[in-house]
């Protein structure tokens, strides 16, 4: 067998799969706003927590075989970026999305740069829609042109988008 299928066999074998991880909810900001870093190199998620992630400020940088950042809990889960500035680097591997939500995903500020994604994954994906309101989103370097208070299912979709809206 290949790496690639060694890498999805343990995958199922372990629930916390990710280099920083959490059954809790997480929130990351500088120890002064802005002036926090954090860098995550992994082998299979990046940051991943069972319920919240609140990203408040502070330099975040991702390098992921998979998923960048993922919350799990279903139609509960809100992963918000309120500022600071992200970069992930996902799917250095065979998939992942950058961000990915069972939940919802709130975007209210901050930089975030997605990097790498490749069919059918997404820059960010969430299950319940991901809510933008401001800041700056740019993929694989282009910025995005998304209305302040619009929803979507995905942002930097490279394969087929199916979003139910359930409201």
């Amino acid at each position: 067998s290949d790496s690639t299928d060694e890498i999805k066999v343990q995958k199922k074998c372990r629930k916390t799969d990710a280099a920083f991880y959490s059954f809790m909810s997480m929130t990351t900001e500088g120890e002064e706003v802005g002036n926090g870093v954090l860098t995550v190199s992994s082998g299979f998620e990046g940051i991943d927590t069972e319920l919240h992630l609140a990203i408040k400020s502070g330099y975040i940088v991702i390098n992921s075989l998979d998923d960048g950042m993922n919350v799990n809990k279903d139609d509960v889960s809100v992963l918000a970026i309120e500022g600071g500035s992200i970069t992930i680097n996902a799917a250095l591997g065979s998939e992942g999305d950058g961000i990915d939500s069972n939940g919802f995903v709130r975007i209210d500020g901050g930089v975030l740069n997605v990097n790498g994604i490749r069919v059918p994954d997404n820059a960010v994906d969430s299950y319940s829609g991901v809510y933008y309101n401001e800041g700056i989103v740019n993929i694989d370097g282009l910025s995005q042109d998304l209305e302040p208070g619009s929803v979507q299912g995905a942002i930097g979709n490279v394969g087929p988008e199916v979003f139910v809206d359930r409201t």
